[in-house]
C-alpha cells in the first residue's frame, strides 16, 4: 500500500492511501467527483457547482451597434478573467472586471446611451425604478472593485491598509460580472 501525502494551503497534511498493483495506472477523477466526495473528506470543504454556459452570450436584435460592441468588449474580458482565475491572479481578475464594469457605466449625461441600454430590458418587463436600481447597482459593483485598484477613496482619503483580494472576491466578481452580461 502506497501512501500519498496532501499538503494544503493552509498547512495541514492529510493522507491518502493506495493500493497499487503490479504496473502503473493512471487514476483520473473527475472535478464534479472530486468536489462531491473528496473535497470535504480532505478538510477542503464543501463545493456547490453552479453551471454557466460559457461563451454564447447572445445580443439582442434590437440592440444598437454600440451595445453590441460592448458586449463582445465585455465577452472578451470574460473570458481573460477566466484565464486569470485559472491562474490565481486575483488582483488581476478585479482589475479586468472593473474595465468591463467601467464600459457599462451609464453616465447621468448620457441620456441616449441610457436610453438605449432601457430599450434592451424593455422584453424583461422591467419597472423604471427597478431599472434605475440595476443602474445604480452597476456603479456600486464598478465602484466595489476600484476598492482593490486605487490607493485612496472618492474622498482622497488613504484606505488603510489596502485590500487585498482573494480567492472569493475574484470569484463573485467573475460570477456577478457573467450574470450581468447574460442578462
Amino acid at each position: 500500500m502506497e501512501i500519498i501525502t496532501l499538503k494544503f494551503d493552509n498547512s495541514e497534511k492529510r493522507e491518502l492511501k493506495i493500493e497499487k498493483g503490479q504496473g502503473q495506472q493512471q487514476i483520473e477523477i473527475e472535478q464534479s467527483t472530486w468536489l462531491k466526495k473528496y473535497s470535504s473528506k480532505f478538510g477542503i470543504g464543501e463545493f456547490l457547482i453552479i453551471e454557466f454556459s460559457k461563451h454564447n452570450i447572445k445580443v439582442k436584435e434590437k440592440a444598437k451597434k454600440t451595445w453590441v460592441d460592448k458586449l463582445h468588449r465585455a465577452q472578451t474580458r470574460l473570458g481573460e478573467m477566466e484565464t486569470l482565475l485559472s491562474e490565481g491572479k486575483w488582483e488581476k481578475v478585479l482589475e479586468t472586471s472593473r474595465k468591463i464594469w467601467d464600459t457599462f457605466k451609464l453616465y447621468k449625461e448620457n441620456t441616449k446611451l441610457k436610453e438605449e441600454f432601457k430599450e434592451l430590458f424593455d422584453k424583461n418587463n422591467y419597472s423604471d425604478s427597478g431599472l434605475e436600481d440595476f443602474i445604480k447597482s452597476i456603479w456600486h459593483i464598478h465602484d466595489f472593485a476600484s476598492k482593490f485598484i486605487h490607493d485612496n477613496d472618492k474622498k482622497g482619503e488613504s484606505l488603510n491598509p489596502m485590500p487585498q483580494p482573494q480567492k472569493e472576491d475574484a470569484y463573485f466578481m467573475y460570477l456577478w460580472t457573467m450574470g450581468f452580461i447574460k442578462i
